[in-house]
């Protein structure tokens, strides 16, 4: 992992130590001021920052149950990942913040944004952050990944200090500053975000619905040209339709044939097994005329396509009933338990299929030349048989030839509005993340650099005197 990469982890996992220090786990929650008693009685006791340091080692000022710092328990489950992260710290991590919080005299935590950086005040909260923190990295509070490379970071005060001011000094303070400038805007922001999540979210699926749709756009017009350039025209003009072709995956194995990721096709509900077994011959035939036309001796890579048997395919992502698809087309069991109204949509006027269906790109097969019609004249009353056709009237012939033939897809269109819709339900579960979304990286431009740098020294040198504590 980059230099980069290990110091993003370390910054995250101090915003989400900030959020369970200060009690403000919610990314609606805004750093309030810290408390006039505190502040009074924090300035009676220290005078300078060699008093705080010493502190820090030595006895607790107030009870620790004084202390506003409690272990994150979440009322009901979330995609929050600083949420999820602080309802995995243990208590013990808490409790040893609240002895070093109870050290200072402090009941809640909470900078000082009317004050400078190195207010004495605020020296102490960066200790008190600084400290617990490095502790917790310690102990283990926050292995949420199997890297541990950024832990060895913790020992470098000056890099601390200044993720620290980062998240403390730029994140946590324009929070604070707009809040006061609107009352209310954090937690609009809040539900901004969330609800930008959510776009976002319907955006990529949308996307991924485009993507696929082209995929069977091109499926589609391959097997057309193919089936038209072989003088398979019956085949060509009433098996492929978009909205009857199926998508597909990625074998979950995750196998090669040489150097070709091998997919399987997803099972269409409505589909018959003897109409899936022309498709694959075509798809075969295709994959076969390619390899035969190829000009390159480079070995292939495009995906190759095996079928496994139907009932062990997952189901297509769109199962919508395909209409003014020839009746053999359909499979009988699937067909005769669907109503009346859908099952009227099905074409009984021509077949597609040949008697031996194994013949279908059999050129010298007896069926190979004869039209849908002449099919239906043929085969017509042992096909038509295994299909519920009651209800049916002479008016009720399903897509005539020109039906069958028309590139209409405003129905696959429809079915992706239906989907997009069922998406934007429930906005909370959506969320992928909360304030880390919001979190800027360390190389942009620090507002108050000018402000911070002076200080940084000093903090660091302090903090690096002495091994780490012990947890009390």
């Amino acid at each position: 992992m980059t230099l980069k990469g290990l110091l993003m982890y370390l910054q995250e996992y101090m915003f989400t130590h900030a959020r369970l220090i200060s009690n403000t786990a919610d990314a609606g929650d805004v750093l309030g001021d810290p408390d006039p008693a505190d502040k009074a009685a924090f300035n009676t006791r220290f005078s300078n920052e060699a008093q705080v340091f010493e502190a820090r080692t030595g006895p607790s000022l107030i009870p620790k149950s004084a202390i506003k710092v409690r272990p994150y328990q979440p009322q009901q489950a979330n995609q929050s990942r600083t949420l999820t992260r602080l309802a995995n710290i243990e208590a013990t991590i808490v409790e040893y913040t609240a002895t070093q919080m109870s050290r200072v005299g402090v009941t809640r935590w909470a900078p000082d944004y009317t004050e400078t950086p190195g207010s004495l005040w605020n020296t102490a909260m960066s200790f008190l952050l600084i400290d617990t923190f490095r502790q917790a990295i310690v102990a283990g509070a926050y292995d949420f990944n199997s890297n541990h490379a950024w832990k060895k970071f913790i020992t470098d005060m000056d890099l601390m200090v200044v993720i620290y001011d980062h998240v403390v000094w730029y994140h946590f303070f324009d929070k604070w500053r707009e809040e006061k400038r609107a009352p209310g805007a954090a937690q609009a922001e809040k539900e901004r975000q969330a609800m930008y999540a959510v776009k976002r979210k319907v955006s990529y699926f949308k996307l991924a619905l485009h993507v696929i749709f082209l995929h069977l756009l091109q499926k589609e017009k391959a097997r057309k040209q193919y089936c038209k350039k072989n003088k398979f025209y019956r085949l060509a003009r009433y098996l492929f339709n978009i909205k009857a072709t199926s998508e597909d995956e990625r074998d979950p194995a995750q196998s090669f044939i040489g150097k070709r990721p091998v997919h399987h096709p997803r099972r269409r509900p409505e589909r018959a097994p003897e109409a899936d077994l022309v498709i694959r011959l075509v798809d075969k035939a295709i994959d076969i005329t390619k390899e035969l036309t190829r000009n390159s001796k480079r070995p292939r890579e495009d995906p190759i396509l095996l079928a496994p048997p139907i009932h062990e395919r997952n189901m297509t992502l769109f199962p919508a009933f395909p209409p003014n698809m020839p009746i053999d087309y359909y499979d009988p069991g699937c067909f005769n338990a669907l109503p009346l109204e859908i099952r009227k949509k099905a074409n009984i006027n021509v077949l597609v299929l040949p008697g031996d269906v194994s013949q279908a790109l059999n050129r010298r097969d007896a069926d190979g030349k004869l039209t849908g019609q002449q099919l239906m004249k043929k085969y017509g009353d042992t096909v038509l048989s295994r299909y519920d056709l009651d209800g049916f009237s002479s008016d009720d012939n399903g897509g005539s030839e020109e039906d069958a033939d028309d590139d209409d897809y405003s129905a696959f269109s429809d079915e992706e509005g239906e989907e997009s819709n069922e998406d934007e339900g429930n906005i909370t579960d959506l969320v992928d993340d909360d304030d880390d979304a919001a979190m800027s990286s360390l190389d942009e431009e620090e507002l108050r650099e000018h402000t911070l740098f002076s200080r940084r020294s000093g903090l660091a040198a302090h903090l690096s005197i002495g091994n780490m504590m012990d947890m009390s």
